[in-house]
């Protein structure tokens, strides 16, 4: 073989080389700390800009999930649909949601009624008002209906009624055909958010932010109940002993036991913040900032047991026989849970992946044949895919082409041609042909760079990305937001918008009006996100010490852009007023 030849077929090694640099795909494989003991780990999946706040779903062997956009850029909240292997199906993108997408996915199975037949169905109810029907294996919109909007539209939970889909909206209750949505009732209360539906034998329960229960009946007549103990932001429960409702009020919370005339018989006093409360064998189970309860809602739903613990999202039942709660902590989680004798709470297990951040998404759970599938999702958009069985095979090697590369593997080929054309640049070199080797050194200079820009490039891009974000947008102090933000809803222009940012990561609420001034809107505000916020008083006004339990050197907040001078509850606020809280 002539040298030219060997040149030849170096170059080509080189070409190799470059192309087996490319980068990889959205889904990965799960790495060594995304592992929990008794599940195999399959596949991950981070999401770019959003975060997931209600639990996936898995129906047919096929995962559902949405997030929520966190308004960077021109993000916006979706919904995904992939196979167990890791294949995604389709996704499907609002870009006229706003920011709180939390509307648990629900799937409709077939059936037939009065108004007509329908297909197996996913719904999807979105904050800009829009519910959505779609089938589930393709995300073809059957059919769809707009809802009214106040700020924001659907955020509860949807219920079937026979061939009618029942959904709370912003201002009220409809209930849609199921086989093509059209419009059955259309009721009008008063606000809500995340207030979910319950169907009854007599109709339709749902709550408000006012605190006040409203019944609609199947023959349309529309009954309030004031219950005066805080706003309610989840789908009343029917238990033997009554209805139970778990209302946020300020500081802490009520847990109500309801009679058929929707009055209060029993209540009792809980912390702030309440999670979404489920029935279990008879027995409710609630959570909030500070405990897990228990109680036995046979006749009077009585106090049984509690355990300390931080929840503010979803529960559900898992595996094994137990139910599985989110830990909104900087900690995250979820931990396992189960009802011994007579109803007391035992602590079974922790379900602590890696990628630990605050967590209020319940998990999903499905089992087939030999096989469980557990599917978990955080607030910072990280969903991760576990499996086990008896078969040992990994699941995901039916369908690596949907995965990245592997990494070990492609760097040990990179490192071997490196290998290569280093010997040969120094045999060159040592046969007295340095004219050829300092030619083929410069190939393999090119070769190294072109391996190693990529990285650069990327580490380059996310320091000044972190520059960027110091410096804040539009050269705003510290990235403090003083100005309108384009990517914010429309809805939100000229309002009053809060943002809170906890550990870079900022909540932002918006479309607010009336509030006199920074300490009124706040709380409102870090109600609405489900923010405990912890405060002291002083001679010169309220302090804020914390949100969510993160005090850190203190806080501090800018009234559009410039920081504030006085206590929160001394610095009035107009209209259009933007506040951004901030670690000092």
């Amino acid at each position: 073989m002539t040298m030219n030849r060997l040149q030849r077929l170096l170059i080509l090694c080189a070409i190799f080389l470059i192309l087996s640099t490319g980068s990889a795909s959205a889904i990965s494989s799960p790495s060594e700390s995304d592992q929990i003991y008794g599940f195999e780990a399959q596949w991950v999946q981070q999401f770019d800009a959003g975060y997931v706040t209600t639990a996936p779903i898995i129906d047919n062997a096929t995962i559902f999930v949405r997030t929520s956009g966190m308004w960077i850029g021109h993000e916006r909240p979706q919904v995904f649909a992939y196979q167990l292997t890791g294949k995604e199906l389709w996704n499907n993108t609002n870009l006229n949601a706003t920011q709180h997408d939390m509307s648990p996915l629900k799937i409709i199975e077939a059936g037939q009624g009065p108004c007509g037949t329908w297909s197996k169905q996913l719904i999807i109810g979105w904050s800009d008002g829009l519910i959505e029907s779609l089938e589930p294996m393709t995300g073809l919109r059957n059919w769809y209906y707009q809802s009214e909007v106040n700020v924001w539209g659907i955020t509860g939970s949807l219920a079937q009624d026979e061939d009618k889909l029942v959904a709370p909206t912003r201002t009220g209750i409809v209930s849609l055909c199921l086989a093509d949505g059209t419009l059955i009732q259309n009721a009008t209360t008063d606000l809500g958010w995340r207030n979910g539906v319950t169907v009854t034998d007599t109709g339709y329960l749902v709550g408000d932010e006012n605190g006040t229960l409203w019944h609609l009946s199947r023959e349309g007549n529309l009954t309030s109940y004031p219950l005066a103990i805080g706003k309610i932001r989840h789908s009343p429960l029917l238990t033997n002993g009554g209805i139970v409702i778990h209302a946020q009020g300020g500081g802490q919370s009520t847990i109500a036991l309801l009679d058929e005339n929707y009055s209060i018989i029993n209540s009792h006093t809980s912390g702030s913040s309440p999670a979404m409360p489920i029935v279990i064998d008879g027995y409710l189970v609630t959570g909030d900032s500070s405990e897990l309860r228990s109680f036995d809602c046979s006749q009077n739903c009585s106090a049984l047991s509690a355990l300390t613990f931080a929840t503010n999202g979803e529960m559900a039942m898992g595996l094994d026989g137990q139910f599985m709660v989110p830990l909104n902590t900087a900690q995250g989680g979820w931990k396992g849970f189960t009802l011994v004798e007579n109803g007391l709470l035992e602590h079974i297990r922790g379900f602590q992946p890696g990628f630990s951040t605050y967590t209020t998404a319940a998990p999903a759970v499905y089992s087939e044949a030999d096989s469980d599938w557990l599917v978990l999702a955080n607030d910072a958009g990280r969903m991760a895919v576990y499996w086990r069985g008896l078969n040992e095979t990994n699941i995901t090697e039916e369908v690596d082409e949907n995965l990245s590369i592997d990494n070990d593997k492609q760097n040990y080929n990179q490192i071997i041609l490196l290998v290569i054309f280093s010997s040969f640049c120094a045999i060159l070199f040592a046969v007295g042909k340095p004219q050829q080797g300092k030619k083929l050194s410069i190939l393999l200079i090119l070769v190294v760079a072109v391996i190693t820009i990529p990285t650069l490039s990327t580490q380059w891009s996310a320091k000044v990305d972190d520059l960027s974000t110091a410096i804040g947008d539009d050269g705003a102090t510290n990235g403090v937001e003083g100005e309108w933000n384009q990517s914010w809803p429309e809805q939100w222009r000229d309002t009053q918008i809060l943002i809170i940012e906890i550990d870079g990561q900022q909540q932002i609420m918006g479309g607010y009006t009336g509030y006199d001034n920074v300490l009124q809107l706040t709380t409102q505000a870090a109600s609405d996100l489900n923010i405990t916020i912890s405060s002291q008083q002083s001679d010169l006004g309220t302090y804020i010490t914390s949100f969510n339990g993160h005090q850190g050197q203190g806080w501090e907040f800018f009234v559009n852009g410039s920081r504030g001078s006085l206590a929160a509850e001394n610095i009035v606020i107009e209209e259009n007023t933007i506040i951004h809280w901030l670690p000092a």
